[in-house]
C-alpha cells in the first residue's frame, strides 16, 4: 500500500494505472490536529516496477499552504493575489504527497486561474 500525507483536502477518487482503487482516509488525532490525515491507497498489483496514481481531489479553505493578499495589498490594487508556501509541513495541504523533505517525486499538474491572472509554477527539473 501506499500512504500520503493530506490536509484538509476533499479526495474524490483514486486510480492506480487507470483502474480505479480502493483508498481511506484517516481522522485527523485531536491532539495534532495539523498533522492532518494520512491517506491510504490499496496497491493491488505490486509486481510493476513502476505504476501510475492518479488522485482527483480539491483543495478547502483550510489550506495552509495558500495565503491570499486582497487586491488593496497589490501593485494594481484590482486584483487578488495568491502564494504557496509549503515548509515546513504545509504542501499536504495542496496535494497527497508523502511531505518531508527528504521525499522527491515527479508530479503533473493541471492549473486553471482568470483571465486576469497567470499561473506561475517552479519545481527542480
Amino acid at each position: 500500500n501506499v500512504k500520503l500525507d493530506t490536509s484538509h483536502l476533499d479526495i474524490h477518487s483514486v486510480h492506480v494505472n487507470d483502474t480505479p482503487a480502493t483508498f481511506s482516509l484517516t481522522v485527523p488525532d485531536h491532539q495534532k490536529p495539523h498533522l492532518g490525515s494520512c491517506l491510504e491507497i490499496q496497491l493491488l498489483d505490486n509486481t510493476q516496477s513502476t505504476i501510475t496514481i492518479t488522485i482527483s481531489y480539491t483543495t478547502t479553505k483550510q489550506c495552509s499552504a495558500a495565503q491570499w493578499l486582497p487586491p488593496a495589498q497589490t501593485a494594481g490594487k484590482q486584483h487578488p493575489y495568491i502564494f504557496t508556501q509549503c515548509q515546513a509541513i504545509h504542501a499536504r495541504s495542496l496535494l497527497p504527497c508523502m511531505d518531508c523533505p527528504s521525499v522527491k517525486f515527479e508530479y503533473e499538474a493541471r492549473v486553471s486561474v482568470p483571465e486576469w491572472a497567470t499561473c506561475v509554477m517552479s519545481a527542480l527539473s
